[in-house]
């Protein structure tokens, strides 16, 4: 069963399976789990890596049409080295600062490939949550990346995740892409 497969499994129990986010009381929570082969191309800095990662979780809530608030990460990985680790923290405080988020820290753990998991948490905007059932015609689809970047690098694109990738929507002026966008204060990961 594959993940698209998984989430349908659970719908019957979970209906908001599949949102990018969970919604509890005006609450928005998410939580991704990412893997050094598979969602980090080789030559990827721990600093862009924590940037990544916790951005990954910052643009669920986003997507949600939510006002990030914080964020923590859990860092897994063979053997602690201090410089990696800082590198991780400083690219994950960075992304939390760029959209007036805080990261307030997280776990560690050993594990024999790099991986780590970030949570995010955000306050529902009183323009309310947007969640996938809620889309219509006309609304603009806003990606805060570019689609199938991290399979490509990693040398697992296929033909129709390269075409995919090429599609851009600009997001300014519509109705959902005016309460998901990033905020930026001309950081870039590094």
């Amino acid at each position: 069963m594959n993940e698209r497969d998984a989430l349908r499994a659970l719908a019957a129990d979970l209906p908001h399976a599949g949102d990018d986010a969970a919604v509890i009381d005006g609450t928005v929570i998410t939580t991704d789990m990412l893997h050094e082969r598979t969602d980090f191309p080789p030559g990827t800095t721990r600093y862009t890596a924590g940037w990544r990662a916790v951005g990954a979780s910052l643009s669920d809530v986003a997507a949600m049409g939510a006002a990030a608030r914080a964020a923590v990460a859990v860092y897994a990985d063979a053997a602690f080295d201090p410089g990696d680790l800082d590198r991780f923290v400083a690219g994950a405080v960075d992304v939390s600062e760029a959209v007036d988020a805080e990261y307030v820290g997280g776990d560690l753990d050993e594990h024999v490939e790099f991986t780590t998991a970030t949570t995010a948490v955000g306050r529902v905007t009183d323009a309310g949550a947007v969640t996938r059932d809620g889309a219509g015609p006309g609304d603009a689809l806003c990606v805060t990346g570019e689609w199938g970047r991290p399979r490509r690098r990693c040398g697992c694109s296929s033909a129709a995740t390269r075409s995919r990738s090429s599609a851009r929507t600009n997001c300014s002026g519509s109705r959902r892409g005016s309460r998901t966008g990033w905020r930026s204060r001309g950081r870039r990961p590094r």
